[in-house]
């Protein structure tokens, strides 16, 4: 979403990035937050082979464990304790 905003060229140090359409960005969050639904759907019924458990219960499950997954990722870096 960056791209309705900005519209040269994303310059970090010696990095640059070009950004994607508007139309791609959109895209993206769209097919993103489907797959995102349709995997906590799968997750549900997983687990409903054992618990009753509702659809609700089991996309908060699938996300926290994505931010855990992402915080623990953030701050592990090779080489440091």
């Amino acid at each position: 979403m960056l791209e309705a905003v900005l519209r040269t060229p994303l310059k970090i140090r010696s990095w640059t990035f070009q950004m994607q359409t508007l139309k791609v960005a959109v895209a993206q969050v769209v097919i993103g937050t489907l797959n995102f639904a349709l995997v906590s759907a799968c997750l549900r019924e997983v687990m409903a082979a054992n618990a009753d458990v509702s659809y609700l219960k089991a996309a908060t499950a699938f996300a926290l464990a994505n931010v855990a997954i992402l915080v623990t990722h953030a701050a592990w870096r090779p080489g440091r304790s």
